[in-house]
């Protein structure tokens, strides 16, 4: 079946899956340090080719693209197991994996199996039936963006509906599932914080006039992930330049802008790979794991152009669309705020 593969795939595979020295196998052995059990990957190379071939017109990127999803995978189990705010998740994991027979277990990377609109979100789950861990990949290009969020996301709720693959399989067909790519990071719904009001231990309650406001205990409040996003007021910077940065407290605000930029973006007729002329890339906070505050635009590659990044485009949109209020500036800062809870 390997021979069915590109050379070059066969290669990328040797040298950075199968290689004891590789970045992957590399974060296997930091992972098991950490879990005290093995999760070796493993992958039906052939089928991976024949369902994603026509999303990798160079062969060079194929393999780099499944590392992408399978460190991350790794990378963010890792993080949530070193992290006390998923102390209990981990009770849980460990639980799950003391029942199980054997020290070793498997993550079996797939491709999502239906052709569906929800065959562009990815997925991850635990099979109680063959005991084993399933990631499976969108169809479609890589967003690298994404990767990360979407994959703590679904370890995050890995537990909450554990299934065996026979049943995945039956939701991925009958559209249970049926999420776009633009609901991979779907919301908690949105409290509304009327004026006068905060949120104390997830309740809307009224201000007095100075009257003192009684502090949320740690125990009450939400992840990061979930707290800011239902949460006011929201607020946005925008720091011009080359690169722009645009930072926010609100993760579908950046979602949104980025997805845009990137659906619209113009293509770079002198670059042989056909990228866009600016990348547009969520960028991970290093508060917390899982949790996207700010977008990175810059050049794919130098074309021509010096000096700052038009940041006009992304200001009308800030406003326009999102609904933000500028609040003030200063030299190449914009910072905006919104009253307004976002779902």
């Amino acid at each position: 079946m390997a021979s069915e593969l590109p050379l070059k795939i066969r290669v990328d595979i040797r040298d950075q899956w199968d290689s004891p020295k590789s970045a992957l196998q590399n974060s296997v052995t930091t992972l098991t340090a950490t879990l005290g059990h093995k999760i070796a990957p493993s992958a039906q190379w052939p089928l991976l080719w024949g369902s994603l071939k026509e999303s990798f017109p160079d062969v060079a990127d194929f393999v780099p693209a499944i590392l992408t999803y399978t460190s991350a995978w790794y990378e963010q189990l890792n993080g949530m197991l070193e992290n006390d705010a998923y102390a209990e998740w981990t009770e849980q994991l460990l639980s799950v994996l003391s029942n199980s027979s054997g020290p070793e277990f498997t993550l079996n990377v797939e491709v999502q199996g239906s052709t569906g609109p929800h065959a562009r979100r990815l997925r991850t789950y635990w099979d109680e039936t063959l005991k084993s861990f399933y990631l499976c990949i969108p169809r479609g290009p890589l967003n690298r963006s994404l990767v990360a969020t979407s994959i703590n996301k679904e370890l995050t709720n890995l537990f909450d509906s554990r299934t065996s693959r026979a049943q995945q399989s039956e939701i991925d067909e009958e559209g249970w599932a049926d999420v776009e790519e633009s609901d991979v990071q779907s919301t908690i719904a949105a409290k509304t914080v009327l004026p006068g009001s905060v949120i104390v231990g997830g309740q809307t309650q009224p201000i007095g006039l100075n009257k003192p406001r009684t502090l949320p205990t740690i125990t009450s409040l939400g992840r990061p992930s979930d707290l800011l996003r239902t949460s006011t007021p929201h607020l946005l910077i925008i720091e011009a330049g080359n690169p722009m940065m645009v930072q926010c407290s609100h993760q579908p605000s950046l979602e949104l802008l980025a997805q845009y930029l990137n659906k619209w973006a113009k293509t770079n007729r002198n670059d042989s790979q056909k990228r866009n002329i600016l990348a547009v890339d969520l960028v991970e906070s290093d508060f917390s794991v899982g949790v996207i505050d700010a977008i990175r635009i810059e050049p794919n590659i130098a074309y021509g152009r010096s000096g700052p990044i038009n940041p006009t485009i992304v200001m009308a949109f800030v406003e326009g669309i999102l609904g933000y209020k500028s609040v003030h500036s200063m030299g190449n800062r914009f910072v905006y705020r919104s009253e307004d809870a976002l779902n």
